[in-house]
């Protein structure tokens, strides 16, 4: 048996990757929460967010998807201490880089909901950043394999 699949790991390295599991679970349930809002839903919203839903280019919507289901994967991936959680996780950062890019930056999110809005975005940001340096570094230490 190789020694990253047979050392003992610190309680903290499987913690981590609890909340990397469910911090990406509540991404999956926000992008499903999106893509699946009834027209009475959208309805009862003010005019201006409503617009700004519905304009969502499809590109956008996918890299959502790509974000969220990648965070999710490179979660269990971490768990089940494999290599690829590396690769995925950095797959997950960089849509995740690309939806906020477009969010913050061309969507019209900030006139909308005011400057409020950047703190959700660069919460999403620092989470997936965090998660990927964290199996880089998992990756260094052996404990990935």
């Amino acid at each position: 048996m190789s020694n990253s699949t047979s050392m003992k790991l610190p309680v903290w390295f499987w913690i981590v990757g609890a909340i990397a599991v469910v911090w990406n679970l509540f991404g999956v349930l926000s992008y499903l929460g999106f893509v699946t809002m009834s027209d009475e839903a959208l309805a009862a919203l003010p005019e201006a967010q409503q617009a700004l839903l519905t304009s969502y280019p499809a590109w956008v919507k996918g890299v959502f998807a790509v974000a969220v289901f990648a965070g999710v994967a490179g979660s269990l991936l971490l768990l089940l201490r494999k290599t690829m959680t590396v690769p995925v996780f950095g797959v997950s950062l960089a849509a995740v880089l690309l939806q906020m890019t477009w969010w913050l930056g061309f969507s019209g999110a900030v006139a909308v909901y005011g400057t409020g809005v950047i703190f959700m975005p660069a919460l999403v940001i620092i989470a997936a950043g965090f998660f990927l340096w964290f199996s880089m570094n998992s990756k260094s230490k052996g404990w990935l394999g």
